[in-house]
């Protein structure tokens, strides 16, 4: 359970078959493109505690194995409880481990000092986890490990602050001899500071200097000289702005390689420090890439817990047993739940209706509230509560949508024809139990045939294997069909009597178009309008 929600991949069960499973992925990038799923990947990452977490969110994708998905569910409910008593781990040292130890590995180097620090959070947090999640068993699980594992990690995370301070820096406390190079570094500064003194009090000195004592840049003791006097002080130039030249006295070359060498030996001996304690990590790297990302998870689940609460989300039950395909009470658009004004729907599609065809004005919330159930089944499948008074969905197998196609010039593709291609792959890319949404089947084309093709698109569906459709039309034929199946069911949005958008959802009924309306209020003129409605009456004189 640990591992597999923080992968940035479709976590798609394989069929063996790479071009079905490489399919069914891009289907599933589509659907969560068309349902706005990146909105609420950051929406969700602003309440993550660490910035692993906040990277996780952001490319966390659903499960569509039973197990995980209730799996993940008892984590995240497991951390609303936790919230509700104000007992939450704190994750926010936690390191981002995969990401380190993959480039890492691609850059072919040891672990530099700010990461081997990261590794010792990421034990500390892991230690402080389990404490938190002693009586929680789903997130408990997430950092379990072997009491052996544990004792070693903590000595390990003991051993790397002894010689790694909190901000990357190699401790005088790591060796002795780094105490002892660092001692003489110092003196020999000191050293070089008193004699670059005397220096510029010289009367051959003083008169190139533009400060009349010793500077320092990039931490090493020089004097700064005048450009047009540059020949009073012969040195090696260790920079310039503009006229003003830091200069390394030649008078003090001896006491410069000195310098050098100490600092040399510094660097070689934190070096030797750092290279020891990363072979130690290494070691253990399996074990630590497991309690990361376990941590890592957890983060995202207590991320799920505080958006739930903000926003008053309600964790969803399975449908299984029940009479319904699909309920949702009061559900709210999870993009808009925030908004004072944002109107919850009520959709309960019973088992025996598979398709259900949303119709009603253009503007009116029929794709809106496709998405609503899209989004709402998304979050349930990644472990998140949803936008709801209460409800039960089914854990969908795949996810497949085809809305609005882009024609393109450059490639010779009309808008139909990048409709009828999309149809195409969505047709093969819709396993058993996917959900399957359909917007404006059947646009871009002449109303009739494309009535026919929609028409013969639903009827393959629902003769095939078991799916949930939902699909919004504007065509008459389609809404003749939903009514008159009875494995279909119809649901419409209206207008109010001001022809503004309600965004209730009504189950059983048919709706309006409303074209001409909308056109009125586009600001199309008034003649343009009455004349279409002449024409749409059928009152065209003969």
């Amino acid at each position: 359970m640990r591992s597999e929600q923080t992968k940035t991949r479709a976590p798609i069960s394989s069929s063996g078959d790479e071009h079905a499973d490489e399919l069914r992925g891009q289907a599933l990038e589509r659907f969560l493109a068309f349902v706005e799923w990146p909105a609420l990947q950051e929406t969700l990452s602003r309440h993550a505690e660490s910035a692993a977490g906040r990277s996780a969110a952001r490319r966390l994708l659903p499960a569509f194995e039973a197990e995980r998905v209730r799996a993940f569910r008892s984590a995240t409910q497991e951390a609303s409880a936790l919230l509700a008593s104000a007992a939450l781990a704190r994750l926010e040292g936690l390191s981002d481990l995969p990401e380190v130890c993959e480039r890492r590995a691609r850059e072919g180097r040891p672990f530099d000092s700010r990461e081997l620090r990261g590794v010792a959070s990421t034990i500390r947090v892991g230690a402080s986890a389990r404490q938190a999640y002693a009586a929680s068993p789903a997130l408990g699980a997430l950092c379990a490990q072997p009491s052996a594992a544990v004792e070693a990690e903590a000595l390990l995370a003991a051993e790397i602050e002894e010689a790694i301070g909190p901000y990357g820096q190699v401790l005088d406390a790591a060796s002795e001899t780094l105490r002892e190079t660092r001692r003489a570094l110092v003196r020999l500064l000191a050293l070089l500071e008193e004699r670059l003194g005397f220096l510029c009090r010289d009367g051959s000195v003083v008169l190139a200097l533009l400060e009349q004592r010793p500077v320092r840049h990039e931490g090493r003791p020089c004097l700064l000289v005048r450009a047009s006097e540059l020949h009073r002080v012969p040195g090696p130039l260790l920079h310039r702005e503009g006229e003003r030249y830091y200069v390394q006295p030649d008078a003090l070359a001896p006491d410069y390689n000195a310098l050098r060498d100490l600092q040399v030996a510094e660097r070689e001996e934190c070096a030797r420090i750092t290279e020891l304690l990363s072979s130690a990590v290494a070691e253990r790297e399996a074990s630590l890439l497991d309690l990361a990302r376990g941590l890592i998870q957890a983060d995202l689940h207590q991320a799920m817990a505080r958006l739930a609460q903000a926003r008053d989300f309600t964790s969803l039950g399975d449908v299984s047993g029940s009479d319904s395909r699909v309920r949702l009470e009061g559900a709210r658009q999870p993009l808009l739940s925030e908004e004072t004004g944002c109107v919850p729907i009520d959709l309960d599609l019973p088992r025996e209706r598979r398709l259900l065809l949303i119709t009603g004005p253009n503007g009116g919330g029929k794709t809106a509230a496709m998405k609503t159930l899209a989004l709402c089944a998304v979050l349930n499948q990644c472990g998140a509560a949803a936008p709801v008074r209460s409800g039960a969905l089914p854990i969908y197998q795949g996810f497949v949508a085809v809305a609005e196609s882009q024609s393109s010039v450059g490639e010779g593709v009309s808008t139909f024809q990048a409709h009828a291609r999309d149809l195409a792959q969505a047709l093969r890319a819709a396993t058993p139990g996917s959900l399957l949404l359909l917007d404006e089947i059947g646009r871009g084309t002449d109303p009739g045939e494309a009535a026919a093709l929609a028409q013969a698109v639903l009827e393959h569906v629902l003769a095939g294997p078991e799916l949930t459709v939902l699909a919004t039309t504007h065509l008459p034929e389609l809404k003749r069909f939903a009514r008159a199946r009875p494995d279909a069911a119809c649901a419409a949005v209206g207008l109010d009597e001001g022809g503004q958008p309600t965004f209730q959802l009504t189950m059983g009924e048919v709706g309006r178009s409303y074209a001409l309306e909308a056109a009125r209020q586009a600001g199309l003129p008034p003649s343009v309008c009455e004349r279409a409605g002449v024409l749409h009456r059928g009152q065209e004189p003969q």
